[in-house]
């Protein structure tokens, strides 16, 4: 029978990864940042007439940023793989993606948030189209297709958690095979993975309220103990290679 760790013993072996590297995970988080809104604002700047056209055009420019940040943070996780197998990381960790194997880690990050964001489309347009008409069916339609699009969005977002992992393990894979090998290692172990997730909202809320000043430590807690799942769940499965 597979024994896995709690989150509370996840979460401390984080924090023992973490003592000592703090100004080099926090600098790479600030980074990442610095690089995602850099991009954002320079995609907001692609503007087109006042319209539906116009709506459509920004929420293809937002994905199309997201997607970057896909990128950044698939180096993130390198780092947070090394810093957990004991080597030291570096701060520029975070564009490791950009190098060797960027185009299976745009795959990714394109299909990881295609699948994670598409559900919600029906209810933005609805939404796009109350903020044209004022007509309020609309505007209940999109509460209706938005709060039903959630849970299919949160089942997608932890099926495929683990591809960036699975993309630095195990070079050998596709990108296909990576995003395979994700919903093969999630199978009966998304409802300990969501549990982990909801266990960090105190911090996150601690983290808002502090300004977000807080989320330069949290940040680097939560992925580093994100990878120590990931890292037993390999080691009680035996492994995340081809089916």
């Amino acid at each position: 029978m597979k024994k896995y760790a709690t989150s509370a013993q996840l979460k401390a072996r984080a924090r023992e990864q973490l003592s000592g590297h703090y100004s080099t995970v926090i600098g790479s988080f600030l980074t990442a940042e610095f690089f995602v809104i850099a991009v954002s604002m320079a995609l907001s700047n692609f503007t087109l007439a006042a319209g539906i056209y116009s709506m459509f055009f920004q929420i293809v420019l937002d994905f199309l940023a997201t997607v970057f940040a896909g990128l950044l943070i698939c180096g993130l996780t390198y780092q947070y793989l090394l810093l957990a197998s004991g080597q030291p990381p570096r701060m520029f960790d975070v564009f490791h993606a950009f190098y060797g194997s960027a185009g299976k880690t745009l795959v990714l990050s394109l299909v990881i948030n295609l699948t994670s964001k598409i559900w919600y489309l029906p209810g933005i347009l609805c939404l796009i189209i109350f903020s044209l008409t004022g007509n309020l069916t609309y505007l209940l339609g999109s509460l209706l297709f938005l709060l039903a699009a959630l849970p299919v969005c949160i089942i997608f977002h932890l099926m495929y958690s683990q591809a960036y992992y699975i993309l630095w393990d195990f070079p050998e894979l596709s990108a296909k095979e990576c995003l395979a090998a994700s919903r093969r290692l999630m199978k009966g172990s998304k409802g300990r993975r969501f549990y982990m997730e909801l266990s960090f909202l105190p911090l996150e809320l601690l983290a808002l309220l502090s300004c977000c000043i807080g989320y330069l430590f949290l940040s680097p807690y939560m992925y580093a103990s994100y990878t120590n799942f990931y890292l037993d769940l390999v080691q009680q499965k035996g492994g995340a290679g081809k089916e």
